[in-house]
């Protein structure tokens, strides 16, 4: 089973807390071990940071997936090449929380969920994600990350990912779901659910 590693943005820490609950009461990804990257909003994008704080925190050679938001998601990209490249954590998803303007790419599965549209659609540019959600109607950037429960959106497959050979996603389906339900799809692939 994958070890989940949590990488907040540039928040006021209470922002997690609702996140945190879902996944210590099993309510996100049942039985998972999870890790939150500790809140600090110099180190929220710093690949450095996270990689030295993993390295002491989870044994090498465990699976990870990264669940980054906001600005965390420079951070659980870059770490999750460097692991990769370094083979010390074999990667096995990236997902990222309105990571815009981030690139999301890699020899891994790799999710994508924005607040709207018009971030679901530009942030494609730089990798769509094997899988992506985008809320609709639109909601705040926040909201994402406190309340993906209330978030409601569309749940597409990329198509064009699978076609390449580059997919490795859990085919989720072109459909209305919330974005805890597609959260938990996700994530179904890389543990007990």
């Amino acid at each position: 089973m994958a070890i989940l590693i949590v990488c907040p943005g540039m928040h006021d820490p209470q922002w997690t807390a609702p996140l945190s609950e879902q996944l210590r009461t099993g309510a996100l990804w049942p039985g998972a071990k999870h890790y939150i990257f500790p809140h600090h909003p110099h180190w929220a994008w710093s690949p450095h940071a996270l990689r030295t704080w993993l390295g002491t925190t989870v044994a090498l050679g465990s699976p990870l997936v990264f669940l980054g938001f906001s600005a965390g998601c420079v951070a659980a990209i870059a770490t999750a090449w460097a692991c990769q490249y370094q083979r010390d954590y074999p990667v096995e998803a990236v997902i990222a929380l309105d990571g815009w303007g981030v690139p999301l790419v890699g020899p891994f599965a790799t999710y994508r969920l924005s607040h709207d549209r018009y971030t679901h659609v530009t942030g494609a540019w730089l990798g769509p994600g094997d899988q992506s959600f985008y809320a609709e109607p639109a909601v705040p950037h926040q909201q994402l990350w406190q309340a993906p429960q209330r978030v409601w959106g569309w749940g597409t497959a990329n198509p064009t990912a699978a076609i390449s050979g580059l997919g490795q996603g859990v085919g989720v389906p072109h459909r209305y779901m919330t974005a805890l339900q597609f959260l938990g799809q996700c994530l179904s692939d890389y543990g007990e659910t």
